[in-house]
């Protein structure tokens, strides 16, 4: 059964906010939560200390404080999505107990749902880009993804290309064939992970029909 769209990131998806308990690094120092080293971000090293030891709440307030000040580094739109990626990729590092909640939230709709008026990294009130719900899409499905080995080729081969080589799912498509002498090829989408890639038949036989 799919998994319903996640509209907001509270309840039982309050592990999804950038305020949920979730150790990450940013050029040298921990942070408790994503929130407090974005907010750190947005100054100079000399000025980050103070984001270590506070809650969340707190630091997305003091560096609304800082920043009306003029302590913020210039530029900071330039990349602060950058920074946010980096962050949520190691909040959702591969093999993480919360990479796998956000793998088992299937195909649905990541939509960071508030109610402070952020129509940027959310939706407010049916409007917004939503630029951290598609970044957590976005960081889901590489998640899915696994390097196409040699090991995992062979299987796939050997079990007649029947589950996705890349994530192991059997929702797959397939284009035309293509015939070209003795060999043939067809396109192979996973309707899971989205990747792409081309099987290749060489004729073995003929049979009357």
């Amino acid at each position: 059964m799919p998994h319903p769209d996640i509209l907001s990131f509270d309840g039982e998806f309050r592990w999804l906010s950038n305020f949920y308990p979730a150790p990450v690094n940013y050029l040298g120092d921990e942070y408790p939560t994503v929130e407090n080293a974005y907010q750190a971000a947005k100054f100079p090293a000399s000025k980050r200390d103070p984001f270590v030891d506070i809650t969340p709440g707190q630091a997305k307030h003091l560096a609304r404080s800082m920043a009306h000040d003029g302590e913020a580094v210039p530029n900071w739109q330039d990349y602060k999505v950058t920074v946010m990626r980096s962050l949520l990729n190691q909040k959702f590092a591969r093999g993480s107990e919360l990479a796998e909640k956000l793998l088992a939230t299937g195909n649905c709709q990541i939509v960071e749902g508030n109610t402070w008026g952020d129509t940027y990294w959310g939706v407010y009130k049916g409007k917004g880009d939503n630029v951290l719900g598609l970044m957590l899409m976005d960081i889901r499905a590489k998640l899915r993804r696994r390097e196409l080995t040699l090991d995992a080729a062979t299987e796939y081969i050997t079990k007649g290309g029947v589950h996705c080589p890349f994530c192991g799912s059997d929702d797959l498509t397939a284009e035309g064939v293509e015939i070209d002498g003795g060999a043939a090829t067809q396109e192979v989408g996973c309707g899971l992970c989205g990747e792409n890639w081309i099987d290749t038949y060489t004729l073995a036989g003929i049979q009357p029909v």
